[in-house]
């Protein structure tokens, strides 16, 4: 569909009076959790708040939606993402840190 037919589609949807503040949570190699903040499935990217092993908030990081993450590790985060077909694919992203 084009633009003005999602439009239509967006402004006819009913939404629910809250969401949650995150959709999943994962720990990585180090023990840095990772939550994913709740999106709408039309989005194009997940956005992940990192927080140390101590609580403490980091940053944040953002994987494309398609995007299934599985593994999380110390310079790389690992997932499947579907194709149009549906074909499942093996994804590796490399972590860039700020120093």
């Amino acid at each position: 569909g084009d633009a003005a037919s999602r439009r239509r589609a967006l402004d006819r949807a009913e939404y629910a009076p809250t969401l949650p503040a995150h959709s999943e949570i994962l720990v990585d190699e180090t023990g840095h959790v990772w939550a994913a903040r709740y999106h709408y499935e039309f989005l194009n990217a997940t956005e992940w708040e990192i927080f140390s092993p101590d609580g403490r908030w980091l940053g944040m990081v953002e994987t494309p939606a398609a995007l299934d993450v599985m593994y999380i590790g110390d310079e790389e985060i690992m997932g499947v993402a579907k194709d149009e077909l549906g074909v499942e694919y093996v994804q590796v992203h490399e972590l860039l840190k700020a120093m």
